[in-house]
């Protein structure tokens, strides 16, 4: 429940701001705030704040932390999911959240060869 969430992290942020923006995740991409500064932000608080306003701020953080773990990067160069997932996510779910990638990649594909629309190269 969204609605619980925020009164929980309303509730830590009394106890110590920084420690709880650091402790949660945000937007659709669920980054934690401790990476603030890893996608390039100045403070926890600067994350939170583009975060929570702007969806365009959760796309360019994915990217920024995509591109900044190198773990990350070769994974899904090598469409190997399971490294990727285990990079992005830590390494207790890697395998069903890398086949969970994996099947969202042969639906894109599927449809895209379906389509014979010549979308974006996989």
């Amino acid at each position: 429940n969204q609605d619980k969430e925020w009164t929980v992290l309303q509730f830590a942020q009394g106890l110590s701001d920084s420690g709880a923006i650091r402790s949660a995740s945000y937007g659709a991409p669920q980054i934690l705030g401790s990476n603030y500064a890893m996608i390039g932000y100045a403070s926890p608080q600067a994350m939170f704040t583009a975060f929570t306003s702007s969806i365009r701020a959760q796309f360019d953080g994915l990217v920024a932390f995509i591109q900044n773990a190198p773990t990350c990067l070769a994974g899904l160069r090598a469409k190997d999911f399971v490294k990727f997932a285990g990079c992005y996510n830590g390494p207790g779910q890697a395998d069903a959240y890398g086949a969970n990638i994996q099947a969202a990649y042969n639906a894109y594909n599927s449809v895209v060869a379906q389509l014979g629309a010549g979308g974006p190269s996989p």
